[in-house]
């Protein structure tokens, strides 16, 4: 046995599930040609694996210093399970954004407020146009002007009033960092 484990048929439901929530839309064509396995020596990590790079796996199980190489070329990690949930991981962002059918663009200074951790209030009618579409607490995929994958988040209305609830963004990896010290 190879140090990897396929998902069972319904996590391989609970990822789909999430992705297609934050997509909002179907996203059978990204899987197909794909496998989607589970590390387990790191049982918390999904990782989307091409089916021609899964011999690396089986060639390397057997050498224990050899492991964050598998990992490396497990290319895209997809996020986690965690209670019987499956949360979409901010390292999927850039695999992710090509398939996105709801998107909302920052300007410069709301970009900034978002990547700090903050919500977003939408105040002008740049941002009121783009979210006139979406869904009452409709999941989105944050951009910034220049087209780079943000984060995720959320529109909440609360009467006359609309903000970008922040959900995670690229920013949390510098905010947990500076914790970590």
């Amino acid at each position: 046995m190879g140090i990897y484990e396929r998902l069972s048929k319904e996590e391989v439901k609970l990822v789909e599930t999430s992705i297609n929530h934050l997509l909002g839309s179907n996203v059978f064509d990204i899987f197909v040609g794909k496998e989607l396995i589970k590390i387990i020596d790191r049982r918390t990590e999904i990782f989307l694996v091409p089916q021609e790079d899964l011999f690396l796996f089986d060639n390397f199980s057997s050498l224990l210093p050899e492991k964050s190489l598998i990992i490396a070329h497990a290319r895209i990690k997809l996020g986690f399970f965690t209670h019987k949930k499956f949360l979409i991981g901010i390292e999927s962002l850039t695999f992710l954004a090509p398939f996105a059918r709801r998107r909302i663009q920052l300007d410069a200074d709301n970009m900034k407020r978002f990547i700090f951790g903050k919500d977003v209030e939408i105040n002008t009618i740049s941002l009121q146009n783009q979210v006139e579409y979406l869904d009452k607490d409709a999941t989105t995929m944050v951009f910034s002007s220049t087209n780079i994958p943000l984060g995720y988040g959320r529109v909440i209305s609360n009467g006359t009033k609309k903000w970008l609830q922040n959900l995670v963004d690229i920013g949390i990896f510098l905010r947990s960092e500076k914790s970590a010290f």
